[in-house]
């Protein structure tokens, strides 16, 4: 069962901020989003799909391509962390 994970990080403007990931036995991808909501919907689907860690960087992929703006509505610009290994930027931005 796919479970959410919760932690403290550090900005590049050293702000601190909640960051939330999924881990699934010994498959962790931490700080996908800052947004609690968004976390608990994609672990829901994970869980619902019965989704393997073999694919988790291409379900994150197709998930936040799809992700709506309200999701994460109460950050004045919504973003979701690009896992570890995707190229370019460190950000999916929500338009």
């Amino acid at each position: 069962m796919w479970t959410i994970t919760e932690k403290q990080y550090t900005n590049e403007d050293g702000e601190s901020y909640t960051g939330y990931g999924v881990e699934f036995g010994k498959c962790l991808v931490e700080d996908i989003t800052p947004s609690r909501t968004a976390i608990q919907q994609f672990a829901d689907a994970l869980n619902r799909f019965d989704a393997s860690p073999v694919h988790i960087y291409e379900i994150i992929e197709n998930y936040l391509a799809e992700l709506d703006a309200p999701d994460c509505a109460d950050f004045p610009r919504p973003c979701i962390r690009k896992p570890p290994g995707f190229p370019a930027g460190r950000f999916f931005y929500l338009t």
